[in-house]
């Protein structure tokens, strides 16, 4: 220990031989330090019992230590599921995490700017293209910036797959003997879903069967069920629903049943994201596994790119993975069977 008073960056700096800005860079979890002087960083904290203080480490690193997440809203299973992912990187590297929810409506263009003075770099979940290419490229000058889901050409996008898998999914139905398949949700809504919907209509064509045109839904159970009643009153004329996520899926199929409609036989239903509850319905709800958590965790990964001078011009995009279950005609699998060895389907 120093002869007097605690430890300070600066006698951590002068035990390891290095600058304070390395130690600021070692203590962040910042990569561009070379191993002997993280090495030496590390046991000099360790020699002189060196507590960091939080806001000497920003201020010495011109940084606020903390990573920005934009998200929508926080309910389902896809939102806690993306931010635990991010998060949990975020943990790993010393970061803390500022979490801001925008809803539809509100000045989102002003939430950012508030945000972007707090932390060093955001991530912004904008699958609805709320914000222009423009705008976030201008923000993006300012401070690192992601986007999370919306169409490729976002700045720094990242994605998971969705148009391929739509179309193999719909071929699934097809080759299961279905002939009119319909599209529920609306394209519109979200850049997702517009892939989804592309790719259903892509899978009718090369079978060169009239397309329906989509049935308007949002992405929650009520709007499902909604078109659940629809089919069970005659309204709606198919024998298979490919829905845009699960939650619109899990609806659909609780509306059919309720009319005595059986799922799986009378009508296929397919969603999208595996969510829980879809493992554990009767039958259990065909879909597509979304890695969730790691399309987070790639976001920070990518923030810290930024903030480390590596640029991220490229677009990112995770896979996706079809999981047959019950409710497309598949035989169902009891909800212990699922998992690695499980029926799934991978898409080439």
């Amino acid at each position: 220990m120093p002869e007097a008073g605690k430890a300070t960056i600066y006698s951590v700096a002068e035990r390891a031989q290095v600058s304070i800005a390395t130690v600021s860079r070692v203590l962040s979890g910042a990569n561009r330090v070379s191993s002997g002087s993280r090495d030496r960083v590390l046991a000099a904290v360790r020699e002189l019992d060196y507590i960091p203080d939080r806001a000497a480490r920003s201020l010495v690193a011109k940084r606020h230590q903390a990573l920005g997440l934009v998200l929508p809203e926080l309910g389902g299973y896809y939102y806690p599921e993306l931010l635990t992912g991010f998060e949990s990187l975020a943990a790993e590297r010393r970061m803390s995490v500022i979490l801001t929810v925008v809803a539809a409506g509100s000045d989102v263009e002003a939430s950012l700017a508030e945000l972007c003075s707090r932390v060093d770099a955001v991530a912004v979940m904008d699958g609805a293209g709320t914000l222009a290419p423009a705008q976030l490229r201008a923000l993006g000058r300012r401070t690192p910036l992601v986007v999370i889901g919306g169409a490729p050409d976002r700045p720094a996008a990242i994605t998971t797959s969705s148009r391929e898998n739509a179309r193999l999914l719909t071929a699934h139905l097809l080759d299961h003997g279905r002939t009119r398949p319909i599209f529920a949700g609306s394209p519109e809504l979200a850049a997702d879903a517009a892939a989804r919907w592309q790719g259903f209509q892509d899978a009718l064509r090369e079978r060169g069967l009239r397309v329906p045109p989509p049935q308007p839904s949002g992405f929650d159970a009520a709007e499902g069920a909604q078109i659940g009643g629809r089919i069970a009153s005659g309204e709606l004329d198919c024998d298979a629903v490919v829905c845009v996520n699960d939650e619109v899926a899990l609806g659909l199929c609780l509306a059919l049943r309720r009319h005595g409609l059986s799922v799986g036989e009378q009508i296929a239903v397919t969603g999208w994201d595996d969510a829980p509850a879809t493992r554990y319905t009767t039958p259990g709800i065909t879909t597509v596994a979304q890695p969730v958590r790691e399309l987070g965790r790639a976001a920070a990964v990518r923030l810290l790119d930024l903030i480390d001078g590596r640029t991220a011009e490229t677009p990112l995009e995770l896979s996706t993975r079809i999981v047959l279950r019950g409710s497309c005609g598949c035989p169902d699998t009891p909800p212990w069977a699922i998992g690695p060895g499980g029926p799934t389907k991978e898409s080439s």
